[in-house]
């Protein structure tokens, strides 16, 4: 199944405590190792868009300014998606993703990570 054909749904309330914690246990990394909290499988992602270019240090931790971060996950397409955000310095976009075609699901840029997988052979 590709993200076009089905629903992204955001992390229920229940759900949210358990999925900071995977996300925020792997800070620097685009493709997460763990499992999903929804539905078990390898397959959380994450992208950033960098908006307003101001480098800052916030508890420690260097960012390259203000942006959008999506949190997801591709088998069960859950999701989260931070509209003001800071942008990790270490992040640098592993994919072309057309700016025009990002919606608040993150849709869009699985679309863009699936076919980035096929153009390089790899699987995603």
């Amino acid at each position: 199944m590709n993200s076009s054909e089905s629903e992204w749904q955001e992390t229920s309330e229940e759900m949210h405590s358990l999925w900071r914690d995977v996300f925020n246990g792997e800070e620097t990394t685009t493709d997460l190792s763990s499992p999903c909290p929804s539905c078990q499988h390898r397959d959380l992602h994450r992208w950033f868009v960098l908006e307003s270019a101001k480098p800052r240090i916030v508890l420690g931790v260097h960012y390259s300014g203000r942006g959008r971060v999506w949190e997801w996950c591709g088998t069960c397409h859950t999701f989260e998606h931070y509209m003001d955000g800071f942008v990790p310095t270490w992040w640098e976009e592993p994919y072309p993703v057309d700016a025009a075609e990002l919606r608040y699901d993150p849709g869009s840029v699985e679309a863009a990570r699936l076919q980035h997988g096929k153009k390089d052979g790899n699987r995603p």
